[in-house]
């Protein structure tokens, strides 16, 4: 079921329902809106055995909306929450791990940019050249 409204929330994002997206991401649970919530929706999505990319791909699906919709401390609030975990299996998994983290990265750092806090958008711009340069300064976009 998580896949699906993943799949849903980004046929949204994709005809630029940005708020329709967000709503349905947060809605079902695969973002959340506190450190606490975060943690009790990590241990229920285990038992449930969700694909552990799932809840980092729909926070960078969310953090992208806020964007767009121009709200970036949003936008870093739930990037902030988000936590690298997952452990591919094989080669294709490490690239697309490797294209999530770098768009995370970039996102970071764009939001960043408009909040005027210029050390931490280089930081993160920087962490975003040095990911992408791991994938031979390939970036794909991830969806």
């Amino acid at each position: 079921e998580g896949k699906d409204v993943f799949r849903l929330a980004q046929s949204y994002f994709f005809n630029q329902q940005w708020n329709r997206s967000l709503h349905l991401l947060r809605e079902n649970n695969l973002i959340s809106s506190s450190k606490q919530e975060q943690d009790y929706w990590k241990k229920q999505k285990q038992s449930l055995e969700l694909d552990p990319s799932l809840t980092l791909k729909s926070s960078h699906l969310a953090a992208e909306c806020a964007a767009l919709l121009g709200n970036y401390l949003e936008c870093i609030r739930i990037l902030g929450e988000v936590e690298v975990e997952y452990n591919p299996s094989n080669e294709s998994s490490i690239r697309n791990e490797i294209h999530l983290n770098s768009a995370i990265c970039l996102l970071r750092g764009k939001a960043f940019l408009f909040l005027y806090q210029t050390k931490k958008e280089k930081m993160y711009f920087d962490w975003h050249k040095v990911i992408s340069s791991i994938n031979n300064g390939i970036d794909l976009f991830i969806y």
